[in-house]
């Protein structure tokens, strides 16, 4: 088990070594940040403006039914379309759709009907994006290194899940 463990560090760092990877590694953690920090952000707005976990509920459908029903769509297309346009093209569009809520918040011409808006291209956006995020992989590094850069992937996207929120939390809270 020791031989196992002790050759398993290089192997395991090897695709990071790798500029395609450090790139695909570093965009989708910066865009999976985001989304953690967006979910905040859409239930802060929403209950800032409402109060009401009904409207907040309302809001977080509206972003996970197009996800949802979009995700078939998005997977089929990244078949025929490149994975990276895909992803680049969702991530930009879900900033822009995410600095529109808050330019529009912080002038105060925020509504519900537009944060159920933002949240529903949102979802929709991100059901392209998703697809494209699982399988991209074999395009960036050689097949015997995807194990150690899926592990690689996957540790970058569950600390984004952590860290995405904590972020957006402080943010808001000290703006």
């Amino acid at each position: 088990m020791a031989t196992t463990l002790a050759g398993a560090g290089p192997r395991l760092w090897a695709p990071a070594r790798q500029r395609p990877f450090q790139l695909l590694w570093l965009g989708q953690s910066l865009s999976l940040l985001g989304d953690g920090f967006s979910v905040v952000a859409f239930s802060w707005i929403t209950l800032g403006l409402t109060g009401s976990t009904l409207t907040l509920g309302y809001v977080l459908a509206f972003q996970a039914v197009p996800r949802t029903l979009l995700t078939l769509v998005g997977g089929s297309l990244g078949d025929s379309w490149s994975t990276r346009t895909l992803m680049i093209a969702s991530s930009w569009t879900r900033a822009v759709l995410m600095a529109g809520v808050g330019l529009a918040g912080l002038g105060g011409h925020l509504t519900v009907w537009m944060l159920c808006a933002a949240a529903a291209a949102f979802g929709a956006v991100d059901a392209f994006f998703q697809p494209a995020r699982v399988s991209i992989l074999p395009s960036v590094v050689d097949e015997n290194l995807l194990t150690p850069a899926n592990a690689l992937l996957g540790a970058g996207s569950r600390t984004a899940a952590v860290v995405g929120p904590a972020v957006g939390g402080v943010v808001i809270a000290l703006t």
